[in-house]
């Protein structure tokens, strides 16, 4: 070593630049852990939103997958609602090439017949022109000769939760001015 080292001077010069440089290094670890920390955070919490969303997107994708069916709850609920209501004749439409379309109407002649309506489901393969049907129509000819059963049956059955829009057409079944559409699912 040089004569540097032999000089208190020197030697302390270099004593307090080793000390600066680790307090340097020490402040630069500090920052970084404290970067490190959250920077960290933040990527959990984004991944918590990513992983939520997937978990929606993949819910979201099994209803559209699943059948539709009246739940037990849905029945009592539209029951009960047409309980105290006229009693009405109604055609409910099936799609003919849906087996769940079917299904799902079969689901609301059942709870329509248990509560003392008139109804029959009926297989159709087309309503007419335009895109197939989708979602459940409460479809009526003649919106100025409007049954007394028909604003109760669309508000329990839209009270029971289930998506339905009223919409005014032809004659959809021959002597059958009334029907309930359950078209494809939306």
């Amino acid at each position: 070593m040089g004569s540097w080292w032999n000089s208190l001077e020197s030697v302390t010069k270099v004593k307090e630049a080793l000390e600066l440089t680790a307090l340097v290094a020490g402040l630069v670890t500090a920052l970084a852990a404290l970067g490190i920390f959250v920077v960290g955070r933040k990527v959990s919490a984004l991944q918590s939103v990513q992983d939520n969303t997937l978990q929606e997107r993949l819910k979201v994708a099994e209803e559209r997958q699943r059948d539709r069916r009246l739940t037990d709850g849905q029945r009592i609920l539209i029951k009960r609602a047409l309980e105290a209501t006229p009693n009405g004749r109604i055609v409910v439409i099936s799609m003919t090439n849906s087996p769940e379309s079917h299904r799902y109407a079969e689901d609301f002649d059942e709870v329509l017949r248990d509560v003392g309506w008139t109804s029959r489901v009926q297989p159709i393969v087309r309503l007419g022109e335009g895109p197939p049907p989708t979602g459940i129509i409460l479809a009526m000819e003649n919106p100025r000769a409007i049954p007394p059963y028909i604003n109760p049956l669309f508000e329990a059955i839209r009270n029971a939760g289930v998506s339905i829009e009223a919409q005014t057409a032809p004659r959809l079944v021959e002597n059958e001015p009334i029907t309930l559409v359950v078209g494809f699912k939306p």
